[in-house]
C-alpha cells in the first residue's frame, strides 16, 4: 500500500515515519520488532539486538522508510505530513489526534497494528504507587488517596486532562458523563474505544514475559536503538554491520554496571 501511494516527484509519500535519532523512532520501531518476537533483552537479561528476527524487523522498517519523506523525521514532521496531505498514512502518535480534531476530519481516521507473529503496539501505563519503607500512618493515608483516585469519576477527571491521548484502563471510566460528554471523545467517534481495545497488545522493549528489565532505561538513554534505525534508513548504512555494532555498544553499556 505505502509503495502504491508513494510519489516523491510530486512531494507525496506513502507513509509518514519517524527516522530521527529520537525516542519516538525507537518507540515506533519497537512495535514492528516485538510483533516479530524481536526484543532488546532475552529472558536472561542478555542483549539480543543482533538476531535474525531483529534483522527482519529492521529490514521491514527500512523498506517502509524508503516511502517516507526524505531526511530525519520526528514528531512534528510526521504530524505535519499527515495533516497537510503529504502522506495519507502515519505512525500513530498522541500528538496527531489534537491536530486531527482541530484541522481535519476525525471520522476519516482509522488504524492498524503490526501483526507479523503476534499483535504489538507501543504504549505506556501510568499508575499510582505507594512507597515502601514509610510510616504506617503514611501508608494508610496513601492507600486512602489511591482508593479515592481510582473511583471512576475521579480517574475520569485525571484521564480527561489529556482527552484522546491518555486512555483509561479502568472500564468504569467510559461509563461516566465526564468521558461520554467530552467534546474530543465525541468528535473521535469509535476511535477511542478501538484504541482502548488494543491495550492488551501493548508491548515494550525490555519487558520479557513476567520480567521487566529496568536497564532498558539506560538503553533508551544511550540512543543506540534510535541511532541504529536512523543509520539504516536515513544514512543507508549496511544492516548486518549496523546490527553488530549496535549489539556491541549495548553489550558494553550493560557490562558497565
Amino acid at each position: 500500500m505505502h509503495r502504491n501511494l508513494n510519489d516523491p516527484a510530486n512531494k507525496k509519500y506513502g507513509i509518514a515515519l519517524p527516522t530521527a535519532e529520537s525516542v519516538l523512532t525507537e518507540q515506533s520501531f519497537s512495535q514492528f520488532a516485538l510483533s516479530n518476537q524481536a526484543n532488546v533483552f532475552n529472558a536472561e537479561g542478555k542483549i539480543t539486538l543482533d538476531t535474525p528476527e531483529m534483522m527482519q524487523a529492521l529490514t521491514y522498517y527500512r523498506d517502509l522508510a524508503a516511502n517516507t519523506m526524505p531526511g530525519s523525521n520526528d514528531i512534528m514532521e510526521v504530524k505535519d505530513a499527515f495533516m497537510n496531505g503529504t502522506a495519507p498514512m502515519a505512525i500513530y502518535s498522541t500528538y496527531i489526534l489534537p491536530a486531527v480534531i482541530k484541522e481535519g476530519n476525525p471520522k476519516n481516521v482509522g488504524f492498524v497494528v503490526p501483526t507479523e507473529k503476534n499483535s504489538a503496539v507501543y504504549g505506556m501505563l501510568t499508575s499510582l504507587t505507594i512507597t515502601a519503607g514509610q510510616k504506617t500512618e503514611e501508608t494508610e493515608a496513601a492507600e486512602k488517596f489511591v482508593t479515592f483516585m481510582e473511583q471512576a469519576d475521579n480517574i475520569a477527571d485525571w484521564v480527561m486532562m489529556s482527552p484522546g491521548a491518555a486512555l483509561p484502563v479502568n472500564k468504569a471510566v467510559v461509563t461516566t458523563a465526564t468521558w461520554k460528554d467530552n467534546d474530543v471523545i465525541k468528535a473521535l467517534g469509535e476511535l477511542p474505544n478501538q484504541l482502548i481495545g488494543e491495550l492488551p497488545n501493548i508491548q515494550v522493549f525490555g519487558a520479557v514475559g513476567d520480567k521487566n528489565f529496568t536497564r532498558m532505561g539506560d538503553v533508551t538513554g544511550s540512543g543506540v536503538v534510535s541511532s541504529m534505525v536512523h543509520n539504516v534508513t536515513v544514512g543507508k548504512a549496511d544492516l548486518p554491520g549496523t546490527l553488530q555494532a549496535s549489539q556491541k555498544k549495548l553489550d558494553e553499556l550493560i557490562e558497565q554496571h
